[in-house]
C-alpha cells in the first residue's frame, strides 16, 4: 500500500497549475490504473478468506450430520477463528450457528468444560431454536453420564418443535428411562408406550422390554406378554424375560403352560433368573401335590439363596416330610418355630409328628404343646391337643401342663380322627357340660370320656 501512495506522488509531482487539461486527464487515468492494479490482490485475498471459511463450515456440518464429530471438530476450530467472539455483532446468526456446532462437538467428544460452555450458550444465545437444540444435546450428555435428574430438566427445556423425528423418538425413550430408573413408572410408561410402537426406532426393542416390565408391574399381563414375547429371543433379554413370561402364565391360572414353558427354557440354559424359575416351578408342583417333582426344584432354590421366605422353607420341609427324609424335615420345621401364625402352628404339628416317627417323644411333646398354645388355626390346635394327650401318652401330666387355657378336647370332632383313651384329670377341674352350662367343682380325680359332652377347664 505504501508503494501505491509513492506512485501517486510521483505521478502528481510533474503536474503544475498552468499545465494543460489534457495532461491532468492523462495523469488521472494513469493513477486509476495503478490503484486498480495494486488493490486487486487485497480484494482477492479477502474473497479467498471468506470462501475458505464457508467451505470448511459446510464440510463440518456434513460431517456433523454423519455424526463424525472427531472429523468435524478441527474444521470448526478453523472456522471459529475466522468468526471470533469479539466480532459477533457483525453477523450474530452466523456466529451463533458456528458456536452451536462447535460446542455440540465438544460435548460429543467429552472435552473439558464442554458442559459449562453448553449451559452458557443456552443462557445467552438470542436464538430460540438453537438454544433448544443445545438443551437436547446437553440432556443426552447427562443421560449418557447417568445423571438422570439433569437429563430430564434439559430434555423438558428442549421441547420437540425443533427436533427431527429420530431425535424426538430418542428424547422420549431416554426421558422414559430417566423416569424408569428411580421407579417413577407413571411418567415412564406413556413415553415407552409411544416408542414400543415404532419398529424403525433404534430403541424399539428396549422400549418393548421396559413397557412390558411396567405393564407386568401394573398387572396388565396381556400387554406385558405381547411385549415380552417380542424381545424374549434377543441376546440382551433372553436370560431375563422368560421368568416374567412364566410368572404371567402362573398369575393367569395357566399352570400347566407355565410348567411347560419353564421346562423348555431351563433346558436351554443361560437364564439369569434360573433359581427363581426353579422356585416358581417347584411351587406349582407343590400346589399340585406332586411333592416328588417339587422337591429338587425347591431344594435348589433354597440352597442357592441367601435369605428365603418362611413359605419357601415350609414347602421344602414338607416335601422332605412327604419323602420320608425326616431329619431334613425336622431341620426345616425347627426354623419356623418362632412364627406365631398358622404356618408356624402347622410346622410345629408336623415337627411333632416327625419326632414321633423318629421315636423322640419328649421333643414331640414340646412341639405339640407349642402348637396347642397357638390358636391361629382352631382345628390344628385341637389336633395338637389330641396328639399331645394321646399319642405322646402323658395323660396324668396334662393338667399341670395346660393350665393357661381351656382344653377343647375332641368333643364332636374326636370321631374324625380315631377312638381316644379316657384321660385322667386332677381335683379342682371345672367340667362344663355342653348345653346346660352346669359346673361341677371340687371333684376328686375323674375319668374324662371324650364321647361325653363335657369340656374340662383347668384352673
Amino acid at each position: 500500500m505504501m508503494f501505491v501512495l509513492q506512485a501517486i506522488g510521483l505521478i502528481l509531482q510533474p503536474i503544475k497549475k498552468n499545465e494543460s487539461t489534457n495532461m491532468v486527464k492523462q495523469s488521472i487515468s494513469i493513477l486509476f490504473l495503478y490503484l486498480l492494479f495494486f488493490s486487486a490482490p487485497v480484494f482477492s485475498q479477502q474473497t479467498h478468506v471468506y470462501t475458505d471459511a464457508e467451505r470448511k463450515f459446510k464440510e463440518a456440518k456434513e460431517l456433523f450430520i454423519q455424526q463424525q464429530y472427531g472429523l468435524a471438530y478441527p474444521l470448526l476450530q478453523d472456522v471459529k477463528e475466522q468468526y471470533p467472539d469479539n466480532q459477533a455483532s457483525n453477523n450474530n446468526y452466523l456466529h451463533d450457528d458456528v458456536n452451536y456446532y462447535f460446542i455440540v462437538c465438544r460435548l460429543k467428544l467429552r472435552l473439558p468444560l464442554a458442559e459449562d460452555e453448553a449451559s452458557h450458550y443456552i443462557d445467552w444465545v438470542n436464538n430460540a431454536p438453537r438454544g433448544q437444540l443445545m438443551s437436547y444435546h446437553l440432556g443426552k450428555f447427562y443421560f449418557e453420564k447417568d445423571d438422570f435428574t439433569r437429563a430430564i430438566a434439559n430434555y423438558e427445556q428442549a421441547g420437540l418443535d425443533n427436533l427431527s423425528n429420530e431425535e424426538i423418538a430418542d428424547a422420549k425413550f431416554e426421558m422414559g428411562y430417566c423416569y424408569f430408573n428411580p421407579k417413577n413408572f407413571a411418567k415412564a410408561k406413556p413415553l415407552f408406550n409411544e416408542i414400543h410402537q415404532l419398529p424403525d426406532s433404534k430403541y424399539y426393542i428396549p422400549a418393548n422390554y421396559y413397557y412390558g416390565f411396567i405393564a407386568f408391574y401394573d398387572h396388565q399381563y396381556n400387554e406385558a406378554l405381547k411385549s415380552f414375547r417380542l424381545v424374549e429371543s434377543k441376546d440382551e433379554y433372553k436370560g431375563v424375560v422368560p421368568y416374567y413370561i412364566a410368572e404371567i402364565f402362573y398369575f393367569q391360572g395357566k399352570k400347566d403352560e407355565a410348567l411347560k414353558y419353564g421346562e423348555s427354557v431351563l433346558s436351554r440354559g443361560g437364564l439369569y433368573y434360573e433359581k427363581e424359575m426353579k422356585q416358581l416351578m417347584g411351587q406349582i408342583y407343590f400346589e399340585k401335590k406332586n411333592f416328588k417333582k417339587a422337591l429338587p426344584l425347591l431344594e435348589y432354590y433354597v440352597q442357592n439363596t441367601e435369605r428365603v421366605t418362611k413359605e419357601d422353607l415350609y414347602e421344602l420341609s414338607y416335601c422332605y416330610y412327604e419323602a420320608g427324609q425326616l431329619t431334613k424335615a425336622i431341620d426345616g420345621f425347627k426354623q419356623l418355630s418362632d412364627n406365631r401364625d398358622s404356618l408356624g402352628q402347622n410346622s410345629m404339628y408336623l415337627l411333632g409328628d416327625c419326632y414321633l416317627r423318629t421315636n423322640q417323644k419328649a421333643n414331640a411333646r414340646n412341639a405339640f404343646q407349642y402348637c396347642a398354645y397357638n390358636s391361629s388355626n382352631k382345628t390344628q390346635q385341637e389336633i395338637s391337643l389330641f396328639n399331645y394327650a394321646n399319642k405322646v401318652k402323658l395323660h396324668s401330666e396334662i393338667a399341670s401342663m395346660m393350665k393357661p387355657f381351656a382344653i377343647y378336647l375332641f368333643m364332636y370332632k374326636a370321631m374324625r380322627w380315631h377312638r381316644v383313651k379316657p384321660i385322667l384329670l386332677p381335683p379342682n377341674t371345672i367340667l362344663v357340660t355342653v348345653g346346660c352350662g352346669k359346673k361341677i367343682t371340687n371333684r376328686p380325680w375323674v375319668i374324662l370320656n371324650p364321647f361325653q359332652n363335657t369340656i374340662p377347664l383347668l384352673l
